[in-house]
């Protein structure tokens, strides 16, 4: 089954001292898939009372060998913004602006956020 496809939040919806966004669990079984379009930040927060992982994978090969795929490890309750696809390298890692990314537990909440 491919990755849940996800729609990033506008960052002009979000309000001084109210709600700026749902969280939604990640898809931890069949993964989750947004388009980077050079303005949509990641928010990753993990729920659980313990450490968490999120994969990130890389849909190409450099002479015939795969780009390993990035993992960020998530302490006990850590939130983190990533801002992947948004340099020149990583542009290369992302063909047309694909990204792809599973957590090993769906207590792990994420946000797309567009500014």
């Amino acid at each position: 089954m491919p990755a849940t496809n996800i729609l990033a939040t506008s960052a002009l919806n979000i309000g001084a001292g109210g709600t700026i966004y749902a969280e939604s669990a990640t898809d931890n079984t069949n993964g989750n898939t947004f388009t980077q379009d050079g303005r949509t930040l990641l928010r990753l927060n993990n729920t659980s009372g313990s450490s968490q992982t999120v994969t990130f994978t890389y849909p190409l090969a450099v002479d015939g060998t795969a780009v390993p795929s990035k993992v960020l490890t998530l302490a006990t309750t850590e939130v983190r913004y990533v801002a992947c696809g948004l340099n020149n390298y990583d542009k290369y890692l992302y063909p047309n602006g694909l990204i792809t990314f599973q957590s090993n537990a769906s207590t792990v909440k994420y946000a797309l956020i567009n500014f």
